[in-house]
């Protein structure tokens, strides 16, 4: 099944981040698909695949093993999978530059559907999958709460969630280091290679302003999760969170 579809984002009055609206998130990302895997191996220190590979190895392999990669970007994370035993892969994403970008990737990877989705309103049946996979992506929602309340909808029972994303280091000094690169030196350099300061500006920001460990897992575990579970990955710069409906 290959679904291309053109979806508006939902309307809603709760917002859980700053800066762009829904659509100007969309239009951003739109903007930016043919340099924003080299953002993340900037923001990651070049490592990020090495975590894919570790969220990855953290899902309970049990068939038929149904992936859905929401926030798919360019489909890293959809083709990685399949060297951990999974066969069926939707990746979603609300950018449909991004979705195109990716594609040309997925030519020898016949398991892999495209579908372009709000992670709001999920174009999905109840228990669609086994498990879903966030990778970067989940700062930039809207409504995370409302995110994860679908994404729980359409997980069947057990059903897992892995979820990579960036936060802030508990060191002062690693903490502060890193404030003073996301802030004043990743912008430039983002500019440099893709010309939009405007995103490359946001796209740090989102990340300072990401709730904490703590209370992220509780918003999981608010959203229809039974248990969940943190990983500290290098020096507290990203973490896994790891879910069981």
């Amino acid at each position: 099944m290959s679904v291309y579809e053109k979806m508006d984002l939902m309307k809603t009055d709760k917002r859980d981040i700053d800066g762009p609206d829904g659509a100007g998130i969309q239009k951003m990302f739109n903007e930016i698909a043919g340099s924003y895997d080299l953002l993340n191996r900037i923001l990651s220190f070049g490592i990020d695949n090495r975590w894919r590979r570790k969220g990855l190895s953290m899902f309970n392999r049990r068939a038929p093993l149904r992936l859905l990669d929401l926030g798919c970007g360019t489909g890293d994370l959809s083709r990685l999978s399949f060297r951990f035993g999974f066969t069926s892969v939707v990746g979603a994403d609300f950018s449909m530059e991004m979705l195109l970008k990716g594609k040309p990737g997925n030519r020898d990877f016949s398991g892999i559907s495209l579908c372009a989705a709000d992670a709001g309103r999920l174009p999905f049946k109840d228990s669609s999958f086994t498990s879903c996979c966030i990778a970067f992506a989940v700062r930039n929602f809207q409504d995370r709460g409302g995110a994860l309340r679908e994404i729980s909808r359409v997980l069947d029972d057990s059903g897992e969630l892995m979820i990579i994303e960036f936060s802030m280091p508990g060191s002062r000094l690693i903490r502060f280091m890193y404030n003073i690169y996301f802030f004043h030196i990743l912008p430039v350099i983002g500019w440099a290679v893709s010309g939009n300061y405007r995103a490359y500006k946001y796209l740090p920001q989102s990340v300072g302003k990401f709730p904490s460990v703590e209370d992220f897992s509780e918003l999981i575990l608010g959203s229809g999760f039974s248990r969940v579970r943190a990983a500290r990955l290098t020096l507290g710069i990203a973490h896994i969170y790891l879910a069981v409906k």
